[in-house]
């Protein structure tokens, strides 16, 4: 019987991981090269895109062979974490876990429709998007699991599910600006089939959120939708803005599916999360000193804490505090979904 081979294609921005059976393709997946924030630091982090396998070669374990490829290759070139979009019931079985709540706010129109626009919105140009980018950091400094945007950053907005009779396609980009032409805010959106969604906003302030709003509104009146709906965190401060003109959330934390991720080095993702570990403890006044072993299902990890000095200790020292963990418990802490 025939061997299945494996080829790894780089792609610059993404690998390209197929299984070939005689030379042709019969299962792969794609892994797009992400940077991630954890509140202050940076990970890398690995997004599965489009796991596959011919429809002739399916129930052989391809699929799962290309995982676990994908995973090994992460690991190989230095990645931290990996985050898919992933069905019920199935990627659990490589390691990932729900991460991300899906979480909106909805505002009727009309409501909306009261803010006023003190700030002159448009549509974005090719010019505004450094301008958008540095908002984007701005706005969400600090939070954990934020995608890193860099110097040359060009969106690729996709809109979430949008319910039936809608399909995902890229959102068209608003921005707020003021007299003398500085971006002030942004909004990412999208129309279709009579609804009305947001996938992204930001701004400097609350002229630049009343304007978001006001201009919004007035776009989703044009397109006969009687609610906007913001996919946005609990926490965020355009969400708390609009409280004014009543608004309604809900949240969805699923137990499988939709935004999972897994841990792919365990030591190498603490090593770059002790100096966010040291600047929270900071903030505490915690005065501590001892080694934590936290024991994980891939592995055991050591932090060695001083006060507010944590590094990573390897092998963690005799007598050091125990705590084990499952990875997948553990990747949901840092990314805040516990």
């Amino acid at each position: 019987m025939a061997e299945l081979e494996t080829r790894v294609e780089d792609h610059g921005s993404r690998w390209q991981l197929s299984l070939l059976l005689n030379g042709t393709p019969v299962s792969g997946t794609g892994i797009v090269k992400k940077r991630m924030q954890i509140g202050s630091v940076t990970v890398r982090m690995g997004g599965i895109a489009g796991l596959w396998t011919d429809q002739n070669h399916r129930l052989k374990g391809y699929a799962s062979r290309a995982m676990w490829e994908a995973v090994d290759l992460m690991a190989k070139k230095g990645y931290e974490t990996s985050i898919l979009f992933g069905i019920v019931d199935f990627y659990h079985r490589y390691g990932y876990v729900a991460v991300f709540p899906s979480s909106t706010m909805a505002v009727e129109t009309d409501a909306l429709m009261r803010a006023g626009t003190p700030l002159r919105p448009r549509m974005a140009r090719k010019q505004d998007l450094d301008a958008v980018r540095r908002l984007y950091v701005r706005y969400n400094a600090g939070r954990s699991a934020m995608a890193v945007r860099s110097r040359g950053w060009v969106p690729a907005w996709r809109m979430p599910r949008l319910g039936e009779g809608t399909v995902r396609r890229p959102g068209r980009v608003l921005v707020v600006a003021s007299g003398i032409g500085r971006i002030e805010g942004y909004a990412v959106y999208d129309t279709q089939a009579g609804r009305f969604h947001v996938s992204e906003v930001g701004g400097r302030n609350n002229r630049a959120f009343e304007s978001l709003a006001g201009a919004l509104g007035r776009r989703a009146r044009r397109a006969g939708a009687d609610a906007v709906r913001f996919h946005v965190p609990p926490d965020d401060a355009f969400g708390a803005f609009c409280a004014r003109y009543g608004c309604a959330w809900s949240a969805w934390y699923p137990h499988s599916g939709g935004s999972m991720g897994r841990i792919i080095r365990l030591s190498g993702l603490m090593t770059k999360l002790a100096l966010e570990f040291s600047r929270r403890l900071d903030a505490t006044g915690v005065t501590w000193k001892g080694t934590l072993a936290i024991e994980t299902d891939m592995g055991t990890v050591g932090l060695g804490i001083n006060g507010a000095d944590v590094t990573v200790v390897a092998p963690p020292k005799k007598g050091a505090v125990q705590i084990t963990i499952p990875q997948m418990a553990l990747v949901q802490l840092v990314m805040g979904y516990r």
